[in-house]
């Protein structure tokens, strides 16, 4: 019987202390990084890899706030196979490249959609250092 009353007194507070700790462990998107959302999405891995590659990332874990447009790979195996080779060599060519698919501050893809002639916008996330939006075309740089 003393149990019995023991563990109903101590019930609700390991309810709260489970509730605070599953709180604690868990993240919002808001709590991530433009960089650490790009690392999350598969669809979109070239772009995080020339983002890695080029030192790029650095600025994208804490600087902001951005917008980034990520092509995703799919858009990306379009580009001519010497095009994206040279890509994938030339750091000089990855921040170019980054540079046409990155802007300063927020943008939502109502605001941006407009960039994005050939193509859509197929998902937004918010980062706490701005935004990505994963689209399926590349951004041609601007002649």
């Amino acid at each position: 019987m003393f149990f019995f009353r023991m563990f109903k007194k101590i019930t609700p507070i390991f309810a709260l202390l489970f509730t605070a700790a599953v709180s604690l462990g868990s993240s919002s998107l808001d709590d991530e990084s433009i960089y650490d959302l790009m690392m999350d999405h598969s669809e979109i891995e070239t772009i995080t890899t020339i983002t890695t590659d080029s030192e790029m990332h650095r600025h994208l874990h804490h600087d902001g706030p951005f917008t980034i447009l990520a092509p995703t790979d799919e858009a990306m195996d379009n580009l001519p196979a010497d095009e994206l080779g040279e890509l994938m060599q030339d750091n000089v060519a990855q921040r170019d490249f980054l540079n046409n698919h990155m802007f300063q501050g927020e943008h939502t893809a109502e605001d941006i959609a407009h960039v994005v002639e050939d193509g859509e916008i197929v998902e937004e996330h918010q980062a706490e250092n701005g935004i990505l939006l994963i689209i399926d075309t590349v951004i041609e740089e601007a002649e």
